[in-house]
């Protein structure tokens, strides 16, 4: 823990086991008399069977190269600290944490590799090296890397190439948080999650390729980016975390693979430019709600395309995209949400699928501008007549616009709840003898 044994003048040794992965800052403060074993520019603690178990401190903050014994578990508060003139470290596979300002202030570090072994990183580990430019990150299973407060590379303002290696499976949450510099990130073919805020605020990102291993996409794991201009969801990614891709303001299209499931609120929240979304997501049950829906503030979103083998288009997947102008909706979808396009205004027409046996209540409603709404022949649910939609079985006519004649030929018995609801153009209407 912090400051266990400071001040303790009189330690002349200690013994640490070798299930100890982590040393709090201040631990052997003021210990003046306590004995360290001596190794290359360093002062290591440890134990008969294991004498390096943890580096706690560099001999001189003048040394230039480090090489850190294989025998070491633990790279202590730090241990590098202020060592401004060191351009050349080597973490062994043998370190499993590095803690909490480690290479604090080390602005002669160009590069670092984080080894597979690591599985925690502690607050601003890396925290001002200035000069540092790449990162190679094979951390196989690293949890923890700094946080929103104290991310690991504050202040690495030339920070621009991180390289991900393929035996990493996740890339911790924060790990790489408001890195303005970052411009180039390699994500290995191994990784599965990318965690909380992973990316967010890296706003010189300009290119990013999702590898097909990637199950999980963060909350926030890319919020204001602003640089990139396209991302591709792959089959392999089945939840995206709220905010994921939010106010990333450079996007232009997206598209979402086959396997998303579920998208959270706001997750492409502020994307102002972005113009086309191609929607692969043959069963996402779940995207974003009437509070936070998941393309809010997409005021130029104008073209959407759904793939054939899409079955569901969520509730409230498109609330108020008042620029969608077109929609192509795939043969295979089944069902509509609700609120799945309720206040999109620039919708002037609209076919429904034959393979479609379900439409949400408020699916359509709010689109003033439409005029034209049809069903393809073949649909066994639904019809449409005189641009009114009509459930067959049940004579009911659930979606009507401005431009519609109710039928008088007695297919039209119910009016449903909300069919002609925000059709703001409506002048005139005329109900038949049919409707009970």
């Amino acid at each position: 823990k912090r400051g266990a044994f400071s001040g303790c003048s009189g330690l002349m040794s200690i013994t640490i086991p070798d299930s100890v992965n982590f040393i709090g800052r201040f631990a052997f403060y003021g210990c003046k008399n306590l004995k360290y074993n001596e190794y290359d520019n360093a002062l290591y603690l440890g134990n008969d069977n294991n004498p390096y178990v943890a580096l706690i401190k560099a001999k001189s903050k003048d040394i230039t190269n480090c090489t850190i014994s294989d025998k070491c578990k633990v790279i202590g508060w730090s241990a590098f600290g202020d060592c401004s003139r060191l351009t050349s470290v080597t973490i062994p596979n043998s370190v499993t944490s590095i803690c909490s300002s480690a290479f604090y202030r080390c602005r002669g570090l160009t590069s670092i590799t984080i080894p597979d072994s690591v599985t925690s990183i502690g607050d601003h580990a890396f925290n001002d090296c200035s000069s540092l430019t790449s990162v190679t990150w094979n951390a196989e299973n690293c949890t923890s890397a700094g946080t929103y407060d104290s991310p690991i590379f504050e202040g690495c303002a030339k920070l621009s190439t991180v390289t991900f290696g393929d035996n990493v499976k996740t890339i911790p949450n924060f790990a790489f948080y408001e890195h303005i510099g970052l411009t180039r990130v390699t994500i290995g073919n191994g990784v599965t999650s990318i965690g909380t805020s992973a990316f967010n605020d890296c706003r010189g990102l300009t290119r990013v390729t999702i590898p097909d291993s990637v199950t999980s996409i963060g909350s926030s794991a890319f919020r204001n980016c602003l640089g990139l201009t396209s991302v591709t969801i792959p089959d392999s990614v089945t939840s995206i975390g709220s905010a994921a891709f939010s106010s990333c303001s450079g996007l232009t299209n997206v598209t979402i693979g086959r396997g998303v499931k579920s998208i959270g609120n706001s997750a492409f929240c502020g994307c102002s430019n972005l113009t086309s979304v191609v929607w692969n997501a043959k069963n996402c049950i779940s995207a974003g709600s009437s509070t936070f829906p998941i393309f809010s503030g997409c005021t130029n979103l104008s073209t959407l395309t759904f793939g054939d083998n899409v079955k569901k288009i969520p509730n409230y997947t498109f609330y108020y995209c008042s620029g969608l102008t077109s929609i192509t909706i795939g043969s295979g979808v089944t069902s509509i949400g609700s609120c799945a396009f309720i206040g999109c205004s620039g919708l002037t027409s609209i076919t429904i699928p034959d393979s479609v046996t379900s439409i949400g209540d408020d699916a359509f409603t709010g689109c003033n501008d439409l005029t034209n709404i049809k069903v393809a022949v073949g649909n066994t649910k639904y019809h449409s007549q005189w641009n009114c939609i009509i459930e067959t079985a049940s004579k009911t006519l659930i979606l009507g616009c401005k431009n519609s004649v109710i039928p008088t030929d007695g297919s039209v018995t119910s009016i449903g709840d909300f069919a002609f609801s925000g059709c703001s153009g409506l002048t005139s209407i005329t109900i038949p003898d049919s409707v009970t």
